[in-house]
């Protein structure tokens, strides 16, 4: 008699990556105030990558 056996796994890997540019740096200068007198947008970009790998095999 001969059995068949399968073997099931889940791997999962999943991390963030942050950072923070600055806008000047690129010659992004660009800005308009708003009626505030505040900035529409900040000197710095703040950058946040999550990423999730799911394998199933």
């Amino acid at each position: 008699m001969m059995h068949l056996y399968t073997i099931e796994y889940h791997a999962i890997i999943s991390f963030d990556v942050t950072g923070k540019v600055s806008r000047w740096e690129f010659d992004m200068k660009y800005n308009s105030v708003l009626e505030a007198n505040s900035l529409l947008i900040d000197e710095d970009i703040d950058i946040l990558i999550h990423l999730l790998l799911h394998k199933e095999q």
